[in-house]
């Protein structure tokens, strides 16, 4: 289902004898695993499907966290409640555009590759219907790291998905919008745009109300000691210029 990206073709290494047993052993825990996912044990599914990974070695690359802002970091935010005048708040940042990870040589068989990608895709849905979404999210970031699953559509909608309900609005966003490439028909994803460029817009409003608010009450202590506060400060229009001007007044 190529839709306008840039896909080139992926060559692969031929499959030992030894690596295609591995597949067939991996193949097996799957469907094992999907009787148990067809009548809602999660859990019992996980484990037939993680017994599959098992068999097969997980390159390092495919461990690589993307960088999402830490629950500790969002903390510390919070907890900053007075900026000092060395390290005034931050600003709130435009969205950034996000690199593709795009493998064009793998060094792994397709068998292998396939066959891993589906089972932690498997694993990804398990733990979003057990509502574990951050579990979810690290395991569907390690399937689009595979070769081939970029653009997969299944795993795209469920990293959009996971990163909503872990309130990652702006990076879910940008992966319904990258589905939306892929499949433009894809009614979740063209639903979910709209909301999620609102929420992310309401939410750039609220960071930017509160760097604000924080750099006033850091200008007003200053003041303070003189005896004058940012209300004897007014700003006004000029309608010919359209430029502004400063009045103090008492």
């Amino acid at each position: 289902m190529n839709s306008g990206t840039d896909r080139k073709v992926i060559e692969y290494p031929a499959a030992t004898p030894e690596q295609l047993s591995l597949v067939e052993q991996a193949t097996s825990f799957k469907n094992e695993g999907n009787n148990y996912y067809k009548v809602g044990q999660y859990q019992n599914a996980l484990e037939k499907y993680f017994s599959g990974t098992d068999l097969l070695t997980t390159p390092a690359y495919l461990l690589e966290e993307p960088e999402y802002e830490s629950e500790s970091d969002e903390e510390a935010h919070e907890d900053d409640t007075e900026p000092s005048i060395e390290q005034p708040a931050p600003a709130p940042q435009p969205e950034k555009p996000r690199k593709r990870h795009r493998i064009t040589e793998a060094t792994e068989p397709q068998e292998v590759i396939e066959i891993r990608a589906v089972l932690y895709n498997n694993i990804t849905i398990c733990h979003i219907n057990l509502e574990n979404y951050s579990d979810a999210l690290r395991f569907v970031n390690i399937v689009i790291r595979h070769p081939g699953f970029e653009d997969n559509p299944k795993a795209l909608y469920r990293k959009a998905l996971c990163e909503e309900k872990t309130d990652k609005l702006e990076e879910s966003l940008a992966t319904y919008k990258q589905l939306l490439e892929v499949q433009p028909d894809m009614i979740d994803a063209q639903q979910a745009i709209p909301r999620l460029e609102k929420a992310v817009e309401e939410l750039r409003e609220k960071q930017k109300k509160e760097v604000l608010d924080k750099l006033k009450g850091l200008g007003n202590k200053i003041l303070g000691k003189f005896g004058m506060s940012l209300d004897n400060f007014k700003m006004k229009k000029d309608p010919e210029s359209g430029g502004y001007s400063i009045q103090f007044q008492q």
